[in-house]
């Protein structure tokens, strides 16, 4: 539109084009904003969980109170992962990670949203009010975390073992992907990293739960910050089910990917969708508990493709352990490199010479013995047995269509 030599034609042609972008973005936006406010009432029978990671560029620690001198400009130090996982309506939780030490792909993922949900599992308890049945994941547009196989299998194998009805996966179009979580981590910068250097990621942590408290309690939330030194393999858990779901999370040949997968059983598609599914091979059997996948292009369209057959109830069985068993393994390896390693060592060195004779609030020991557990390894932390390892109960009451062109998957009151 801003090129001198193109026609009017074309620059109108291009607005049309750009105004219609805008609308289905916002669109999209609006279906998510609703989605919000049916989880914050928590008596519609559906938590949505917005789950994404700040920029790391500003976590580098130890962070200094003085000007770094020239003994310390060659040394990299190391750098943390801030994610932020917001339960609407029952929590906001912020998980810390090792940049170099913890992976941040699928499983990554699979953890902090299972961590999440079994925050809202036990607020539910004591808040006397029965699990929400329906999830809805809101995530950033990439395949690095939750636009992939493993995530997708996941929430399948979830609706499967009956932990929950539905399991919606949704993403916002590409450049217009800043939500409510982003605004979390502008308030963070503002209320944390601008005003307070930490030398630990402990430290980060105690200063994220001071400096969040009031606003998230203004949203009548729960606030929980914690150090996260332990993934799940969800990836190998699920691994006897020796299923794979592809082509559908990337753009190939101009054709755009999909923005909404949407997970529920045989038993629970409509009579619509049963039609669309058409005649199995003679080799399948149907089962209610089979798992179908409904993909939509936009989260704002009103029709969906043929639901897809992504996980029946053989291959359900395979997995007989609750929950994985083994951690995932640390990125790049169980330990840092030798020249890593020497590296970060050598800034240990640097600091406590350093700083040996300033008194104890301002020295850098601190800072310099957590770096030497870095690389010795921290013990892992696994989070303990939850929401994800109880035996779920199977859902009795049938799953009616409820009439609502966007949320066709749910019940009827929603």
């Amino acid at each position: 539109m801003r090129k001198a030599n193109t026609c009017a034609e074309s620059k109108h042609a291009a607005a049309r084009e750009w105004r219609k972008h805008l609308r289905g973005q916002y669109h999209d936006r609006l279906i998510y904003w609703h989605l919000r406010w049916f989880s914050r009432q928590r008596n519609r029978g559906v938590v949505t969980i917005i789950i994404d990671s700040m920029d790391k560029s500003k976590l580098a620690w130890p962070q200094y109170n003085f000007r770094k001198p020239k003994c310390l400009d060659s040394l990299v130090r190391p750098k943390l992962v801030i994610t932020g996982s917001i339960a609407h309506g029952y929590c906001t939780d912020i998980y810390i990670t090792d940049d170099e030490v913890m992976s941040h792909g699928g499983s990554a993922f699979c953890e902090i949203l299972t961590r999440t949900l079994e925050r809202v599992s036990q607020i539910c308890q004591r808040s006397g009010i029965p699990m929400p049945a329906h999830l809805v994941v809101q995530s950033d547009n990439t395949t690095a975390q939750a636009k992939n196989s493993e995530v997708g299998r996941f929430l399948a194998t979830m609706v499967a073992r009956h932990n929950l009805r539905t399991a919606t996966l949704n993403f916002l179009p590409v450049g217009h992907t800043h939500e409510d979580i982003d605004l979390l981590f502008g308030i963070i910068l503002s209320t944390v990293l601008h005003r307070v250097r930490f030398q630990t990621p402990e430290e980060l942590v105690m200063h994220l739960r001071i400096g969040l408290a009031p606003y998230v309690e203004g949203k009548h939330e729960e606030l929980n910050v914690e150090l996260m030194t332990h993934i799940r393999d969800f990836l190998q858990w699920m691994a006897p089910q020796n299923t794979q779901l592809h082509n559908a999370f990337k753009t190939r040949q101009g054709i755009v990917a999909p923005h909404s997968f949407a997970y529920k059983l045989r038993a629970d598609l409509s009579l619509d969708e049963l039609a669309a599914v058409g005649a199995l091979p003679a080799f399948s059997v149907p089962d209610p508990d089979d798992v179908f996948c409904i993909v939509k292009r936009w989260m704002h369209d009103t029709t969906s493709l043929a639901p897809v057959l992504v996980l029946p109830v053989g291959r359900r069985d395979r997995v007989t352990s609750l929950g994985p068993t083994t951690g995932h393994a640390r990125r790049g390896g169980n330990a840092f490199t030798v020249a890593r390693q020497t590296e970060l060592l050598k800034l240990a060195d640097e600091l406590e010479s350093m700083t040996e004779d300033w008194g104890p609030e301002f020295s850098y020991f601190r800072a310099a013995y957590q770096i030497r557990e870095l690389v010795r390894g921290r013990p892992p932390v696994p989070a303990p047995p939850g929401w994800l390892e109880t035996i779920a109960v199977p859902f009795v009451a049938p799953l009616h269509p409820s009439g609502n062109p966007y949320f066709g998957t749910w019940c009827g009151h929603c």
